[in-house]
């Protein structure tokens, strides 16, 4: 049935003060999510110039606080809520991870969020799903609730096969037409080639002509592109292979 084909996921979950800035699970959890047809937004990785999250913009901002120059402080963390924000926005869903070793803040902001959206908010626990903040019994429907990853995902691979259901899943069956599978298997193929082009720009013997053959295949699709948020990601490697190569 594959109803989460096209569904747009946002990973949440703490960065502040854990040594991988929790890429780890994001990039784990990742493929199992795209082989249902999900896009993922990682905050980690973001589709977006905007707000991006960098060992040296986090460095910038604690030294802005430890100098006490909280004004400066306060303008570099807007862009990066505002980011994080949108993406909760525009997502379908989001996946929480949540520890009792860690420390979130923009975490709760995201939940509280997405939940007044109707949105469902599925959270692995890592503790175990007893755990749970009890305020969060009162918020959330607690089936929602998981205590690993493996659980969360094989309560997704029934609600892709219509074998889970809560009203919090609402699915628009009849917008999923042949357009849209065109341009999803279009931003697939295009990732796999910008990515190659990428790594042909630092080739001493490029293939021009080659290259010039690619990026005008490329530049036919990007316009269309853009107008598709499932292949925003796609659009701005675009942008940014253009940029590398004409300045």
């Amino acid at each position: 049935m594959n109803k989460l084909n096209g569904q747009r996921f946002y990973l949440v979950g703490t960065m502040d003060r854990i040594p991988d800035r929790g890429t780890e699970w994001r990039q784990d959890i990742t493929p199992a999510l795209q082989d249902m047809g999900i896009m993922t937004f990682d905050p980690t990785n973001k589709p977006t110039s905007l707000g991006n999250e960098t060992k040296e913009t986090i460095k910038e901002v604690n030294d802005f606080k430890k100098c006490g120059d909280f004004d400066k402080a306060s303008e570099a963390m807007k862009p990066i809520r505002q980011a994080d924000l949108r993406m909760v926005d525009i997502c379908d869903a989001i996946i929480v991870r949540l520890s009792l070793e860690q420390f979130p803040c923009g975490t709760w902001e995201e939940i509280f969020m997405a939940n007044s959206q109707r949105k469902p908010v599925l959270l692995w626990m890592v503790e175990g799903k007893h755990c749970v903040p009890n305020w969060l019994f009162g918020v959330l429907p607690h089936e929602f609730f998981f205590s690993s990853q493996e659980n969360l995902l094989n309560y997704l691979y029934k609600v892709n096969s219509g074998r889970a259901v809560s009203d919090r899943w609402v699915f628009f069956d009849n917008v999923r037409n042949e357009k849209f599978e065109e341009y999803k298997e279009i931003s697939m193929l295009l990732s796999y080639q910008i990515d190659l082009m990428f790594k042909a720009l630092d080739i001493e013997d490029l293939n021009v002509d080659k290259l010039e053959y690619e990026i005008k295949r490329v530049a036919n699709y990007r316009d269309s592109i853009i107008k598709y948020p499932e292949c925003r990601r796609e659009a701005y490697k675009i942008h940014s292979l253009f940029t590398r190569i004409f300045g």
